[in-house]
């Protein structure tokens, strides 16, 4: 994430801006427990299952814990290293550009305070439930005027943006002369994704992007399923074991050392995990859904500039990297198909041509945002299910 960050500043081309995002909302969490106590040495992409490997291993450079999720399973270096991810990318978030020029990189909730090269003072709040939601929404204030840069990702089929902006303080006065942008006057540059506006010193910003389900081809007939920059995976249900903690470097008999709080985990899975779908089904749910545009009812009758409405946002539940716990998810005709282990994990599975469906399981599952499942499914196999009812 970090070197992505940095590639897209120097670089300025916003696919590392776009994989840097991928990376921290898909496979970052998905690789430590929602309340950050336990994480994954390695993380594998089709995953039905935690816990301890036997013999024969199928990864040759480490050990029988590698895949459970603990203090510091397999090595101990990624217990200190998985704190940086989140804080580093968000103070990757904003980037100055030329003189006048602040950017938002990596789209999140966030606060800037920053002076600009040209000496401008730039205070900027964006709220949002990005990548849960669709809207972000900014509020500004600057000691003089300055350019804004937002940064559409690759995978936007559509955008809208509006801008107002004025000299004195809001709510602006009929007298005080006002900048109104909207999406119709700007223009994307398509190597950087940056869409760009001049503002002045008090502005308001909203940003509407939306998108649609693809899918991404994987080895042996299997696809990827993303829908903005989530990334989502079968919901193979999850109960979870707390056992003794492995660990020949912490001493759990320190005073000092909240023991109740750290476990060793391991995670299986209550639903079937040996599943084909049909992508012609995929249906999202969720934020996004619908119009373009959800707006909050107590400013939608709202006609100016000063006013301009705030795009309402969804509720996020916190922990949001919880089981169930993100509002979105997606929906496919699916079934069972004969799919064995190797060496404890999900083997290759069978040639398209000879996947048959065990009888009666056809129906539809739900796959939900990756880094909210420890354990999951995420590369499916293809089938075409329109024969069945």
């Amino acid at each position: 994430m970090y070197s992505l960050s940095y590639l897209y500043q120097a670089l300025g081309d916003r696919a590392f801006a776009d994989q840097c995002e991928r990376n921290a909302f898909n496979a970052l969490p998905a690789a430590f427990t929602h309340d950050h106590w336990g994480h994954q040495y390695l993380t594998v992409t089709n995953q039905p299952f935690t816990c301890k490997l036997e013999d024969p291993n199928p990864f040759w450079n480490t050990g029988k814990q590698s895949i459970m999720y603990g203090i510091e399973p397999n090595y101990p270096c990624c217990t200190v290293n998985f704190p940086q991810g989140l804080p580093k990318f968000l103070s990757s978030s904003f980037a100055h550009f030329g003189s006048n020029g602040l950017v938002h990189a990596l789209l999140s909730p966030a606060r800037v305070a920053t002076k600009l090269p040209n000496g401008a003072m730039v205070n900027l709040t964006c709220e949002t439930a990005y990548p849960f939601g669709p809207n972000l929404y900014y509020e500004i204030v600057a000691s003089e005027p300055f350019t804004l840069h937002l940064r559409i990702p690759a995978w936007v089929n559509w955008y809208e943006m509006s801008a107002s902006s004025g000299r004195d303080k809001m709510p602006w006065s009929p007298d005080d002369p006002q900048e109104i942008h909207t999406s119709d006057t700007l223009v994307l540059d398509p190597n950087t994704g940056l869409l760009s506006v001049d503002l002045l010193q008090y502005s308001r910003v909203s940003l509407t992007l939306t998108t649609s389900i693809r899918t991404e081809p994987r080895d042996n007939d299997t696809v990827a399923i993303y829908y903005g920059a989530l990334l989502y995976a079968l919901d193979v249900g999850q109960e979870t074991t707390h056992i003794k903690l492995n660990s020949s470097r912490i001493d759990t008999t320190s005073h000092a050392f909240p023991a109740k709080d750290a476990h060793d985990y391991n995670i299986t899975n209550t639903k079937p995990w040996a599943i084909a779908i049909d992508p012609s089904t995929l249906v999202y749910h969720g934020p996004g859904a619908g119009p373009h545009s959800s707006i909050d009812d107590s400013n939608k009758n709202s006609s100016s500039a000063s006013t301009m409405p705030r795009p309402k946002q969804p509720e996020l539940k916190t922990p949001i990297w919880d089981y169930e716990a993100p509002p979105n998810y997606i929906t496919v005709k699916t079934c069972e198909i004969l799919w064995n282990l190797d060496k404890g994990i999900p083997s290759t599975p069978s040639p398209i041509d000879q996947r048959i469906c065990v009888e009666g399981t056809v129906r539809e599952r739900v796959l939900r945002p990756y880094g909210s499942l420890k354990v999951h499914m995420a590369e499916l196999p293809v089938m075409d299910l329109s024969g069945f009812d």
